[in-house]
C-alpha cells in the first residue's frame, strides 16, 4: 500500500511453503500480527514473536528457532527516524493494554476502544481495537497515520467524507483533517505515522 507519506506491505507466510523468508529493503519498522520470526536487531539475530514490534530491522527475515508457521508481518517504510537512531525491540508483553477513557479518541456513545502502543526512536506503532456501539472522539492529527485493518469493520469520518473500511484495508489519516471511527463491528488495526506532505490518497484496499 502506497500513500505519499509512506508505504505498507503485509507479507504473509505459510508453514506449507516454508514459512518465512525475506530480504530486508527499506523496511523501518515491522509489527507481528501472526506467528514467530528472527531477524537481526542491530547486527544481533533476534526471535520475535505475535505482538512484538522492531524498529530498524535489518539482514533477513527467517523462520524462528521453533520453525516454520504461518506467519504475517505488517512492514513499514516511513522517514520519521532520526539521524543515529538505534534499531530496538519492542516487547508486546512489555505493553499492555490500555483503555482510552477520556480525550482524543476515547470511546463515546457506548464504544470501548484499548491501545498497545510501541513507541521508539521517532515514532511509534500502535494496535487499537475497537468494540460496542458508538463512536471515537474526533481527533486532529498533527502529522499522518498510516493504518492497516486487522479484524473487524468499521465508518473511517475524515473530515465531510466517510469511508467504509473493513479487515485488509489500509487508509491514511491525513494531517490536520478531523477523524473518528464509528463502529461497525468489533474490529481492531495497526497504525504508525507517516512522513511527508499530506496530499490525497486517503485509502487503498
Amino acid at each position: 500500500f502506497r500513500f505519499p507519506s509512506g508505504d505498507m506491505r503485509v507479507l504473509s507466510f505459510r508453514k506449507a511453503s516454508g514459512g518465512v523468508l525475506h530480504q530486508i529493503t527499506t523496511e523501518t519498522q515491522i509489527y507481528v500480527a501472526k506467528g514467530s520470526a528472527s531477524v537481526d536487531v542491530a547486527g544481533v539475530r533476534t526471535e520475535i514473536a505475535a505482538g512484538d514490534v522492531v524498529n530498524l530491522p535489518s539482514g533477513i527475515l527467517r523462520n524462528g528457532a521453533a520453525g516454520a508457521e504461518d506467519t504475517v508481518i505488517i512492514a513499514h517504510t516511513v522517514a520519521s527516524a532520526p539521524a543515529g537512531a538505534k534499531a530496538s525491540v519492542v516487547r508486546g508483553k512489555d505493553n499492555p493494554e490500555a483503555v482510552i477513557e477520556s480525550g482524543e479518541k476515547a470511546g463515546v456513545g457506548g464504544a470501548r476502544v484499548t491501545v498497545q502502543r510501541y513507541a521508539f526512536e521517532g515514532n511509534s506503532i500502535r494496535v487499537a481495537r475497537l468494540s460496542g456501539n458508538g463512536q471515537t472522539s474526533p481527533a486532529i492529527p498533527k502529522v499522518d497515520a498510516l493504518i492497516y485493518l486487522l479484524s473487524g469493520r468499521m465508518k473511517l469520518h475524515l473530515g465531510n467524507e466517510v469511508f467504509e473500511v473493513a479487515a485488509g484495508d489500509a487508509l491514511r489519516e491525513p494531517a490536520g483533517v478531523s477523524a473518528h471511527w464509528e463502529v461497525t463491528e468489533p474490529a481492531s488495526f495497526v497504525a504508525t505515522n507517516g512522513a511527508g506532505p499530506a496530499s490525497t490518497g486517503n485509502r487503498t484496499q
